[in-house]
């Protein structure tokens, strides 16, 4: 896992790629990784493919 800065409170976030439906298991369309800071709870999503 990346360790990122979350961009409200500079806290450490970790990036999860989420690139398979956990409810299907099929390939998203739109592949993207989850930024979660652990600290505040802040959530972001950066598509990529």
């Amino acid at each position: 896992m990346d360790k990122i800065i979350c961009k409200i409170m500079g806290h450490q976030t970790y990036n999860q790629s989420r690139k398979y439906d956990p409810f299907t298991g099929k390939k998203r369309k739109k592949p993207y990784y989850l930024k979660i800071c652990h600290r505040c709870g802040e959530q972001e999503r950066i598509y990529y493919g």
